[in-house]
């Protein structure tokens, strides 16, 4: 009894040292590939936030419960200045680029919970290790590609969104995240209202004409309002009435007083997906069908920023796709330049069709390409960054793990819980979003895009298992 006691704690130590020597050969690689930078823009508010996180991170380690209680005020409100204190490089080749860090608060807080609380003496399914080593082995491919490229460094760095997602499978496997989904939701909520106070007051100071984040930017942090937007309407008893009706109103004006369109788009056309998958209703399917016609045409029209989408397209086919008669605003990109970007981005996942350019290299390699926008560093649409970063094999494996297969099984479900419906509605909603957006590139919105895909897989369905 005690030399299997002690068996299982040697398994579950060897387990996490192996797995944390991974993760750190992964950061010493990179730096070793690369021309870093370190503490060169280190302000007081990196300071400021160094101290936020410390504190919430000792409130997190002191119980399971509080880790995914205070994991949103972590992963989703720490200013980003906090990464400042980390090696960093050009996000891509322009002078005034902003950095991009070799590792994040967000790999510090994952790796904590991956120590503090997985059991790797567990039993676990064969079908995770098979698609973890599936997956790590693809990538070493795509990273060995890049390094033959001279873009190495950068690829590891682009690889956060890898990274955060094997760590987080660790955790879902081997931990007890699943019982903890309500109180994850909730601080969600509640961050997202503080978010939108953050937003006013950077608008305000930035004397910015639309709502924008300090830490999100314009369209994530619309994107980011929808997808909380449509959470709140999944009213289960721990939402109190007035609660739930203010919140839907204040992220509801935040995405209008964002001017993300597609943002707006998303939100309705999940609504109303999830109206038809949730009740099976075919006659409101048609009803909908026939509004967003008539919507469709006010948003062809609709300018929030930029051009309209109609003067949008037109321009881009008048120009010639000559990049010096097409501009684009520093704040933001129109539907001018998404046509060029899908485009260009295209020629380059072909060029690169097996492997792709690693993640992040879209930036460094734009140029190449015939994209002429400076303040543009991804393809502005999600499935295409995927195809472009690890190529069609680990591009497209990782964008049906993601979005389409958790989606798909919890449609053919025949019932879902309140857990589930919460992560598909968040779920759906960035899967729109992700048409005109890489929005998964956002790093804390990969997060949460991450969270909601693997509870699909683990949460339960009435009684059955959605695992099986």
């Amino acid at each position: 009894m005690n030399v299997g006691v002690v068996g299982s704690h040697q398994i579950n130590i060897l387990s996490k040292f192996f797995l944390m020597l991974l993760v750190v050969s992964w950061f010493a690689i990179g730096l070793i590939f690369s021309d870093f930078h370190f503490l060169e823009e280190l302000g007081w508010l990196s300071i400021a936030s160094l101290f936020f996180y410390i504190v919430l991170m000792a409130c997190a380690l002191s119980s399971e419960k509080n880790y995914w209680r205070i994991a949103p005020f972590i992963v989703f409100f720490t200013p980003n200045a906090i990464n400042d204190i980390f090696p960093s490089l050009p996000i891509s080749i322009d002078a005034d680029s902003p950095q991009f860090s070799f590792f994040t608060h967000i790999d510090i807080f994952l790796m904590a919970g991956v120590i503090a609380y997985c059991d790797f003496s567990r039993s676990s399914r064969l079908v995770f290790w098979g698609l973890l080593v599936s997956v790590v082995g693809i990538y070493a491919l795509v990273l060995l590609s890049a390094i033959y490229s001279g873009y190495g460094g950068t690829a590891l760095i682009g690889g956060f969104q890898l990274r955060y997602l094997i760590l987080m499978m660790f955790i879902f496997n081997f931990s007890n995240v699943t019982s903890y989904n309500k109180e994850f939701f909730q601080s969600l909520i509640f961050v997202g209202l503080a978010v939108i106070v953050e937003a006013a007051v950077f608008s305000w100071l930035r004397g910015h004409d639309r709502l924008t984040s300090g830490n999100y930017g314009t369209n994530a942090f619309g994107h980011f309002m929808a997808a909380i937007f449509v959470l709140s309407l999944q009213r289960d008893s721990f939402y109190k009435r007035f609660y739930s009706l203010f919140s839907l109103f204040a992220f509801l004006l935040a995405i209008y007083f964002s001017a993300t369109r597609f943002s707006l788009v998303a939100t309705f056309l999940a609504v109303f997906i999830m109206f038809i998958v949730k009740y099976n209703r075919i006659d409101i399917f048609v009803a909908f069908v026939l509004l967003g016609a008539v919507a469709g045409f006010g948003l062809l029209g609709y300018t929030s920023a930029g051009q309209s989408v109609v003067n949008g397209v037109r321009l881009v086919f008048e120009s010639g796709y000559d990049p010096g008669y097409i501009s684009i605003t520093p704040d933001s990109s129109s539907m001018v330049t998404r046509i060029i970007l899908w485009s260009s981005t295209i020629s380059m996942f072909l060029d690169n069709f097996w492997l792709g350019v690693g993640g992040g290299n879209w930036a460094y390699l734009k140029y190449d390409y015939g994209v002429p926008f400076d303040s543009v560093f991804d393809p502005h649409q999600d499935m295409l960054n995927y195809f472009v970063s690890y190529g069609v094999i680990l591009g497209g494996g990782m964008f049906m793990l993601i979005y389409i297969n958790p989606l798909v099984r919890a449609v053919r479900s025949h019932k879902l819980s309140n857990e589930q419906w919460r992560c598909f509605s968040v779920l759906l909603v960035f899967l729109i979003c992700g048409l005109t957006n890489a929005v998964s590139w956002k790093h804390q919105l990969s997060v949460l895009i991450f969270y909601c895909s693997l509870s699909l897989y683990y949460l339960k369905s009435g009684n059955v298992d959605v695992r099986s």
